[in-house]
């Protein structure tokens, strides 16, 4: 395999890693937070920010948002590897 043939590969790879990335981010959420809020980051979690108890008088109040960074590296490995393998699938695929 030369270097042309591997680096068109790679930028199929990475366009579809962007691709699965952002649309399981915005399209796919875990229901974690009972009351509602905002979950991001699909199979695992990175981002969390729930809605607390209501407030009388006052409304509903957020809790603190919460970061994972393990949880985005988690999400990030995992599209990379769906993504290289759906490559290699389809070039395997087209060879035969």
């Amino acid at each position: 395999m030369n270097l042309k043939e591997m680096l068109k590969r790679q930028v199929l790879v990475l366009a579809l890693f962007a691709l699965l990335l952002t649309l399981t981010t915005l399209f796919l959420r875990s229901a974690t937070c009972f009351e509602g809020g905002t979950v991001v980051g699909f199979p695992w979690m990175f981002y969390n920010q729930c809605y607390g108890a209501l407030i009388p008088g006052d409304g509903q109040a957020m809790d603190p948002a919460e970061f994972l960074p393990l949880g985005l590296v988690f999400d990030l490995a995992f599209w990379y590897l769906v993504s290289a393998g759906l490559v290699f699938l389809f070039r395997v695929g087209m060879d035969r």
